[in-house]
């Protein structure tokens, strides 16, 4: 019996609104961090891991071009890398400069109902883990689920990022994909620490909610993709709009498991999120594990 294929599928199609940036601005994860564009740090991450065996990435079509110059450097330093055995420097000079927006119209996703479309070709790249591309939707599990038609029929192991997040922990992520293999899906996610408060509409508190069960959802999240593609038809059949994948699991009634995931596996959503982003990576810099998380 053939070993399951696992591929990450790594969703850059958001528009970055709370980012204050203007409708043609380049979506933040475009943006670099220390010399690098956010979506690099993900896709190096993922193609040193050794748990993943291809990527996919979800992109714009407007930005579709930039995205495959990100992922061509990115591929390339990763072999270079490995070749000289020591990491490149941390924002390294590369000339980087996001491409203008090719100006197009975005294909909409098909109906659940539909069938799955011939999986793209992926990209020739010094690279031994196959790339392959999707258009984006206008809802994040649009956007989720064109990667996962994406991918070759021999993945069945799924693991979904954000690429807004550019600083997942390895032990974490290789956690999730063994829980999601045994029980179906699996998330990293942290506790929560602050005091949670439930208040009505017109902000009258009505309860302090128990933080000792209370957990904050991170990505990646990871899921057998027969499990998920039965979770998204259900969740298309009853109108949901989710904010997370997981989510869909748990309207067809299968709970995923939590894995411990980290505080420096940030969010970068406002701003304010880009000094902590550029400490983050200046300390990865440094990590025992320098050519996983490092290029």
């Amino acid at each position: 019996m053939a070993a399951a294929l696992t591929a990450v599928v790594i969703v850059a199609a958001g528009r970055g609104e709370r980012m204050g940036a203007g409708p043609d601005a380049p979506p933040k994860q475009l943006q670099p961090i220390l010399g690098r564009p956010a979506l690099a740090w993900s896709i190096e991450f993922f193609e040193r891991l050794d748990a993943i065996d291809a990527i996919c990435i979800v992109t714009q079509p407007q930005w579709r071009d930039a995205a495959r110059a990100i992922a061509r450097e990115a591929q390339l330093r990763c072999r270079a890398a490995s070749v000289r055995s020591v990491p490149a420097p941390v924002g390294a000079a590369s000339g980087w400069s996001v491409p203008a927006p090719v100006q197009t119209s975005a294909a909409p996703t098909p109906p659940l109902s539909a069938p799955a479309p011939t999986p793209s070709h992926p990209d020739s790249a010094a690279s031994p883990k196959p790339l392959y591309w999707a258009n984006g939707g206008a809802r994040r599990q649009d956007s989720s689920l064109a990667g996962l038609r994406a991918l070759p029929p021999d993945v069945d192991i799924v693991a979904i990022h954000d690429a807004a997040r550019p600083f997942p922990p390895r032990e974490g992520v290789e956690q999730a994909i063994a829980a999601a293999r045994e029980h179906g899906g699996a998330l990293l996610a942290i506790p929560m620490t602050d005091t949670v408060k439930r208040a009505d509409a017109g902000g009258k508190i009505i309860e302090t909610l128990d933080r000792d069960r209370l957990w904050l959802a991170q990505t990646p999240q990871v899921f057998q993709r027969a499990l998920l593609a039965r979770a998204f038809e259900a969740v298309e059949k009853a109108g949901l709009d989710l904010t997370d994948d997981a989510a869909a699991l748990e309207f067809i009634g299968h709970a995923p498991h939590l894995v411990m995931g980290s505080i420096e596996n940030l969010k970068i959503t406002t701003p304010a999120d880009w000094p902590r982003a550029e400490d983050i990576a200046r300390s990865r810099s440094q990590s025992a594990f320098p050519r996983l998380d490092i290029c």
